[in-house]
């Protein structure tokens, strides 16, 4: 009986020491795997910390190509844009896809640069529509005498930088159109001339402002002579000279130089010749064989002198007064789209296209 009693005392041990094994297991289990459960939810709270942190920084970046977009698309001057952008940097610039369209790049940074995003705008080039007259003279009235006054026949020619030739009326004015009774040959155009205040635009004012403000050369007024190309040697064209106004007649140094020139008074502008945008806030008399080519408008009254002067391109004016007494039979203005094109080109504006403009390039 003895012998018995000790070995089921000995198996209950046994038993204890085995329950008390798998507790301490199924503890040891638990605590591994609790230990488990608690890395992997800071390894997930970690992961998506950085990976909203790589979004910020992406968010920044992008953020900042926008502002590059934006600044540069609104730059008259088409200029590249390198600098602070929001919390991060940008680098925009143009990249030109021939004459009539170019891709805006901008390449934004986060802050430190940690993160890039890169951006791009496709935008054509369009002209201003108060830069593109609809007739070789647009007047509210004329005086003149015999000769041909305006030719609306384009003398655009073909070349790499000018349109096909399309020819605009010879003039559109407002005032009385007995004048015309007097010289029915001296307008010739498609058609020679249209009349009516619903087509003549009033001469700018507000819409040359800004482009005023932008003018290369500016006068009060006054009589200028010997207008034309100068240069400070024979490859470079002299730009700080005020009374170079490009060269209108070879393909030299100054042969691209079309500035915009502004007189805030009435203007005389005896001789010589230029090209490019004239402005004139007064009046405006031309004579001894002036010649221009491109754009000119006049607030006030533009006259030619008897000795007479050429204007290749397009006018507009208040009113214009041609010589009655001339050996230059005219026309004083010869509608020319290329010379209105090239003077105007340096103020197009780049617009986005409607469709499928912009695109993420990285």
């Amino acid at each position: 009986m003895r012998s018995g009693i000790n070995t089921g005392s000995m198996m209950c041990l046994r038993c204890r020491d085995t329950g008390a094994g798998f507790a301490l297991i199924g503890v040891l289990v638990m605590m591994v795997t609790t230990g488990l459960m608690v890395s992997g939810i800071f390894l997930w709270a970690l992961a998506d910390s950085r990976q909203g942190r790589n979004s910020l920084l992406v968010e920044q970046g992008f953020r900042a190509s926008e502002v590059g977009l934006a600044a540069v698309l609104s730059s008259n001057e088409m200029a590249p844009m390198n600098g602070p952008a929001g919390t991060g940097r940008v680098e925009a610039d143009w990249v030109g896809m021939g004459r009539a369209h170019a891709l805006v790049r901008s390449v934004g940074f986060s802050a430190g640069d940690l993160a890039r995003r890169e951006t791009a705008v496709l935008v054509e080039f369009r002209t201003p529509g108060f830069l593109k007259p609809l007739a070789a003279l647009t007047a509210t009235g004329v005086d003149g005498g015999l000769g041909i006054w305006a030719s609306g026949i384009d003398s655009a020619g073909m070349g790499p930088d000018c349109q096909p030739p399309l020819d605009v009326p010879g003039a559109i004015f407002s005032g009385d159109t007995t004048v015309f009774s007097i010289c029915p040959t001296c307008l010739e155009g498609n058609p020679p001339v249209l009349v009516g205040d619903s087509l003549v635009n009033s001469v700018p004012g507000p819409r040359f402002e800004a482009l005023k403000e932008t003018a290369d050369y500016s006068f009060g007024g006054g009589t200028l002579r010997r207008i034309g190309p100068k240069y400070m040697s024979a490859a470079e064209c002299d730009t700080s000279n005020p009374n170079n106004w490009g060269d209108w007649r070879t393909t030299g140094p100054c042969s691209q130089h079309r500035p915009v020139i502004h007189s805030s008074g009435d203007l005389v502008v005896i001789g010589g010749g230029g090209q490019g945008i004239l402005i004139v806030d007064g009046g405006l008399e031309l004579s001894g064989g002036f010649e221009f080519d491109g754009l000119v408008v006049v607030r006030g009254q533009l006259k030619i002198g008897n000795d007479g002067a050429l204007i290749r391109g397009a006018v507009v004016a208040g009113h214009m007064v041609f010589p009655k007494n001339s050996s230059f039979s005219g026309p004083f203005v010869q509608y020319s789209s290329c010379a209105v094109e090239l003077a105007s080109r340096n103020h197009r504006v780049g617009t986005p296209l409607e469709r499928r403009s912009w695109v993420p390039l990285y």
